[in-house]
């Protein structure tokens, strides 16, 4: 099982700390959270997160 990012692997997902829900993306490593980062593509959020 690699261990490295893998930059390929995105997974669109949305954040549920508050109630804008921004569309976020997110890359594993293995079974854990390796990178975050909004999702351009996210009908209202496009790209942007909350604090």
């Amino acid at each position: 099982m690699p261990t490295g990012i893998d930059m390929d692997g995105w997974h669109k997902s949305a954040c549920i700390l508050c109630e804008c829900n921004c569309g976020i993306e997110i890359s594993l490593d293995g079974r854990r959270l390796a990178r975050i980062r909004g999702d351009k593509e996210h009908v209202s959020s496009a790209g942007h997160t909350c604090n």
